[in-house]
């Protein structure tokens, strides 16, 4: 369905080496690193480097190295207590732009564990990460063991960290720095601010419904060629645009065509997009109608993609495997090429039977009228995703929402 995200599975909560060792509580600046106890996924390590570090002389260096094509992860163990009743754990993390999943482990009076959600290491260098204690978020968060009242029972405790890989078909190894966990007491909103050394991050909302002093407003009738919903608005951007504008409050959302305001109607363009079924084989057909694209639900989790001249037999195997098939099959509007989705990582793939990654984490990526360019929304922190393009070849991505604090939807062209 429209805006929809995918998730991975928790990691289960399984301890090799019986409890985890208790630590000095928190704020821990990992100055005294003490014993971290390593899950059954032998995934990585954790110990105490002055590689990197924030503050002090020492930071956490965290390594991993995910080798299969499953949901690898590695869990990291220590007890700390917390005192008071926060509703927030921070963090500074040095990045390495993998876009793995951060998360910690809290245990609370009642035996309950709970996974708490940094969100994904999408930046290079230091920046303060912050994950909310709110049982009303959507996965990472979610209750990981013990008896599940549905609420967080305080006083709680610290109980691990946790890396998990952004896409089930991700294989490699890295290696990011965490120091300075401490507690917070916030209003809901996450607001991750960098440093000097980070990367350069978004602009915060408070300038998101603007226009760039360099950017001309658009004329009456001219709404750019991008649509999108956010907070209950729609948002208009462009491809060069580095900030949008704001249109009015939607009386109909992004989500269908056309998508309207109390003095606007506006007609959207969802490009060429074929489902694909659980059973049997499906034909998606090229927009000039020269191509099919075939496929077929080997099994439950298994698709096989190949392309062939519209009606022969003659085909070209493009993939097997875990296909997202409600992502689907996405021509061009020129038929040169079509994209198809594993886990979250966007290939795209010609008639010859050849196909490249462009785009390592995306939902609902579609072409542009002309082809030339890809729209996409990818995550930008814990239930917030941002609008980024990128050319059709993977080069130049570029977020042209820049929202950071409110969840974007529905990213669509217009006509």
């Amino acid at each position: 369905r429209p805006g929809r995200q995918r998730h991975l599975p928790a990691p289960s909560p399984r301890i090799r080496c019986g409890q985890p060792r208790t630590g000095s509580g928190l704020p821990n600046t990992f100055e005294n690193f003490g014993v971290w106890v390593i899950g059954d996924e032998q995934n990585g390590s954790f110990l105490p480097s002055s590689e990197q570090r924030h503050d002090g002389s020492k930071s956490g260096k965290l390594s991993y190295d995910f080798t299969t094509n499953g949901n690898d992860y590695v869990v990291f163990m220590q007890t700390n207590t917390i005192d008071g009743e926060p509703n927030a754990l921070k963090l500074w993390v040095y990045g390495d732009s993998s876009a793995h999943f951060l998360n910690a482990w809290i245990l609370d009076d009642d035996g309950q564990t709970w996974q708490v959600p940094f969100g994904q290491v999408t930046h290079t260098g230091w920046k303060q990460m912050t994950g909310l204690i709110d049982t009303t978020q959507d996965w990472p968060w979610t209750s990981i063991s013990g008896p599940d009242n549905g609420i967080v029972d305080y006083p709680i405790q610290f109980r691990a960290f946790v890396l998990d890989d952004y896409s089930n078909g991700y294989t490699g190894d890295g290696e990011i720095y965490l120091d300075g966990l401490t507690t917070a007491t916030v209003d809901g909103t996450v607001n991750e601010a960098p440093t000097a050394t980070s990367a350069p991050q978004p602009t915060t909302s408070s300038n998101a419904t603007s226009v760039p002093s360099n950017t001309p407003t658009p004329a009456a009738g001219d709404i750019g060629r991008i649509i999108y919903t956010s907070g209950g608005n729609l948002y208009t951007t462009d491809p060069s645009w580095s900030s949008p504008q704001l249109l009015g409050s939607a009386v109909s959302d992004s989500c269908s065509s056309p998508a309207t305001t109390a003095d606007r109607t506006i007609n959207l363009n969802y490009g060429f997009k074929c489902g694909i079924g659980g059973s049997g084989a499906g034909v998606c057909t090229s927009p000039n109608g020269q191509y099919d694209v075939i496929t077929n639900a080997v099994d439950q989790s298994t698709t096989s993609v190949v392309v062939e001249p519209a009606g022969s037999d003659n085909g070209q195997f493009i993939y097997q495997g875990e296909v997202d098939r409600a992502e689907g099959i996405r021509w061009s509007a020129t038929s040169d090429s079509f994209l198809f989705v594993v886990g979250n990582t966007v290939y795209r793939a010609y008639p010859s039977g050849t196909y490249n990654q462009i785009i390592d984490m995306a939902f609902e990526p579609r072409f542009s009228p002309d082809g030339s360019l890809v729209l996409y929304r990818k995550p930008v922190g814990p239930g917030i995703n941002d609008v980024f393009v990128v050319n059709a070849d993977g080069s130049n991505p570029r977020n042209v929402s820049n929202q950071i604090n409110v969840d974007s939807t529905c990213a669509v062209w217009t006509n």
